[in-house]
């Protein structure tokens, strides 16, 4: 039998009617709690959603550290199932926190968090047992590096420097190549920073083809042929 556990206060229906529902999609604020410490929310149909702004994204510490990869990297020797498992569900937490900060428009947090979180991850891979399936890691290394990327050229896209957010998708398009030699991880998230270069390359000025032309060139002289096919395309579509 369900019996109530709650108390009156418990009840957040006065916090959601003064913060409508909007049916276009999610809403995210910053506010400062009664402690003075600074924490996100995240508006769902439903009810909310909320994040420490600073620190690992539910406020825990586990085992007194800042977060479950710290806790991970002052220990010796592999990582087991146990603790991969509270590595991958605090990654998570810091991607639901990036996507937070992206809709606030908070793109320098936002990219922030996504890097922590590829680092983390890839690091995983790196000390995880053997018996470890490195695939659900891999995913979210994926999503966090194309989430970073659409952050960074949206902030810079915002700021009128178009060049800068082309460059924030060359970089992510690079360090995806690792994945496309395991097999099709990461085809989907590639196909989308694509897409992603696209649309800004029509407001790329013409007078930039030359600083184009030179980073084609030393994409060939360093052998990175994946960001040189990129950029030959970037080439063509300002000619065209």
């Amino acid at each position: 039998m369900i019996g109530p556990e709650g108390n009156p206060s418990d009840d957040i229906r006065e916090i959601l009617a003064r913060w409508s529902w909007e049916r276009d999609g999610p809403r995210a604020r910053v506010f400062w709690g009664a402690d003075g410490v600074e924490r996100l929310q995240v508006r769902l149909e439903a009810g909310l959603l909320q994040y420490e702004g600073v620190g690992r994204p539910d406020g825990l510490r586990p085992e007194g550290f800042e977060s479950a990869w710290d806790a991970a990297r002052a220990k010796e020797g592999k990582v087991g199932p146990e603790a991969a498992d509270a590595l991958r569900h605090e990654a998570q937490l810091f991607h639901q926190r990036a996507s937070a900060w992206f809709l606030l428009g908070a793109f320098d947090r936002a990219a922030a968090d996504c890097a922590r979180n590829a680092s983390a991850m890839q690091w995983l891979v790196e000390n995880a047992l053997p018996e470890i399936d490195p695939t659900p890691l891999q995913s979210i290394h994926l999503a966090a590096i194309l989430l970073q990327a659409r952050a960074e050229a949206t902030g810079c896209a915002r700021r009128g420097d178009t060049q800068g957010a082309l460059a924030a998708i060359d970089r992510a398009l690079g360090r995806m190549q690792h994945f496309q030699r395991e097999g099709d991880a990461g085809s989907t998230e590639a196909a989308m920073l694509r897409a992603l270069r696209d649309a800004f390359i029509p407001k790329l000025p013409s007078s930039q083809r030359a600083d184009l032309e030179q980073r084609l060139r030393e994409a060939v002289r360093r052998e990175n042929f994946a960001l040189a096919s990129i950029l030959r395309d970037e080439l063509r579509q300002i000619s065209e």
